[in-house]
């Protein structure tokens, strides 16, 4: 996983968080097992250049991401 990978991912994330009308913090939610602000702090550490809060299971959140958003593709226009 790179920085041009999870840019992405956030980017994704708030797209999806846009469109069905969710706060950052309720994706963050459903996507970091309960956590309201592993987003944010994501984002902060790619500004900040560190790695990251240890806790943030980036792979896991970006596989559930793509979940939700089949969801979407599944469901009846």
């Amino acid at each position: 996983m790179d920085e041009k990978h999870t840019r992405d991912f956030l980017k994704r994330a708030k797209a999806y968080a846009k469109r069905k009308k969710l706060s950052l913090k309720s994706l963050s939610k459903k996507l970091f097992n309960t956590n309201p602000y592993a987003l944010e702090r994501l984002e902060e550490a790619l500004n900040e250049g560190g790695g990251g809060p240890a806790h943030v299971h980036v792979l896991t959140a970006i596989e559930i991401l793509g979940e939700l958003e089949e969801e979407k593709e599944r469901e009846p226009a």
